[in-house]
Order: C-alpha cells, then structure tokens, then sequence
C-alpha cells in the first residue's frame, strides 16, 4: 500500500480504491505466498533435521537436488523456475549442510576461492544469454526459466558467493539494521503498480541511455525503498513490543 500511495501522490497515478485494496494482498506475490507455505513446513523439515548428521543430510540434499535441478530445471516436469516453497526447504537444508561444515578445512578453502567459482559460473551464463538472445529470440517465459532459482549455475554461484562472508568475523550496527528492511525492500518495489512504471520509465531511459541508466536506477531505487522501510520499521517495533507486552500479560 505504501508503494501504490507514492505512486498515487508522487508519480500521478490516478486513484483507485480497488487497486489500493488489491494492494494489500500478498497472494499474487509468489514470494510471499511460498515464504508463508515455507513457515508452515518448518516444524516438519525441523523434526527430520533434528540431531542430523551430515552424512545423511548429505543424501536429503541430493535427492532434493535431482527433483529440483533434474526434473525440474532439466526436464520441467515440477515448477522449472523454483519459484515456489519446496525450493526454499531445498535452501534451508543447504544452508543447515554448509554451516554445520563450516569448521572443515574444504569449507575454508572454497570460501576463499567464492569469488573466483562465482564468477566461473556467471560467465557461462552471461554468453548463454546473449547467444539465445541473438540467435533463439529471448521471451519472457525463457528467462524466467533460464534465469530460474533451480538452475544449477546460479545455485552454485549463489551459494558460492555466500561462502566468503560466511567465515568473515565482524559486526556492523547499520548493516544489522538495514537487513531489517531487506523483505521491505523487496515488497516495495514489486507491487503491480511501481513494476509499470519500473517497466516502463526505467525500460525507457534503457533504451535512451543504455545499461548505466539500470545501474543508477537501481541504486537509487535501493536507497528509497531502504529510507521507506527504516522509517516503517521505527514505527512498527515500538507497537509490535506493546502488542506483544499485552498478550503477555
């Protein structure tokens, strides 16, 4: 709602209380919905995990991996983008795996090397991109698979460039605070009214002033939607501590 507002006010969207409503509904948003779902698993995807050892964590992973990434990047037979709650317990359980190995000397050596796998996995996909964009025809539909979460490039260099924060040793107030707004961040610019115009101000100036103005775009958005989530969540701690005093009591 607070998107569709500044776009009411600021950028002259014209005023629909229905819309405004419709804002509100966080189930045309695949994220949301399967975050939710995820929350739901979590007790059961716990209790499997409970007292684990690695090993056999080891084999969950790679059964998850052959539905995730074979059968449904490779063949396409369940939900081929991995956009949806089985991929999230597919990276929870990954990321249990990956921490409780995070004292081996093999984790070490990977997290020093992160960068370096990361960017051996972002070339290969960056040339497949532009040779299906120059000589298949680029549709939505094949970038949302291509660029899916279950691709197994981008689960290796996703995990890949976590690795090396991983072992850093440092604590930061602001970025403790600014993870905070990180969710916010995201809701505020994916609601269906900003995406037109995200589409199509920022798809003009693209067309205008090439990739920099993307990049510039994308800082500025940033900073805004941080700003807005700060300013919201300032407001929302103080009563959420009150309303939780009360249940309390």
């Amino acid at each position: 709602m607070i998107t569709n507002l500044f776009c009411i006010f600021v950028l002259g969207y014209p005023f629909s209380v229905s819309e405004l409503l419709y804002s509100c509904n966080f189930m045309h948003n695949w994220f949301v919905f399967a975050f939710i779902l995820f929350l739901l698993l979590s007790p059961i995807v716990e209790r499997a995990m409970n007292n684990i050892d690695t090993r056999t964590l080891a084999y969950f992973i790679i059964l998850l991996t052959i539905i995730n990434v074979v059968f449904g990047f490779g063949v396409g037979m369940y939900k081929h983008n991995g956009y949806n709650a089985y991929n999230f317990m597919y990276v929870y359980m990954t990321g249990r795996y990956l921490r409780l190995n995070s004292q081996k000397h093999i984790y070490q050596t990977l997290a020093k090397y992160g960068y370096l796998i990361w960017l051996l996995c972002s070339i290969p996909l960056a040339v497949g991109y532009i040779f299906a964009s120059k000589y298949l025809g680029w549709s939505s539909s094949l970038s949302q698979n291509y660029f899916g979460y279950n691709n197994p490039l981008i689960i290796i260099s996703s995990i890949a460039l976590f690795l090396p924060f991983s072992i850093m040793k440092f604590q930061n107030n602001t970025i403790n605070m600014l993870a905070k707004g990180v969710f916010g961040i995201f809701l505020l610019h994916t609601t269906t009214i900003f995406i037109h115009y995200r589409v199509e101000v920022i798809g003009g100036w693209y067309q205008q002033y090439g990739y920099s103005s993307i990049f510039v775009c994308s800082i500025l958005l940033f900073i805004t939607c941080c700003l807005i989530t700060l300013i919201v969540e300032k407001i929302k701690s103080p009563m959420i501590k009150l309303l939780t005093s009360k249940i309390k009591y």
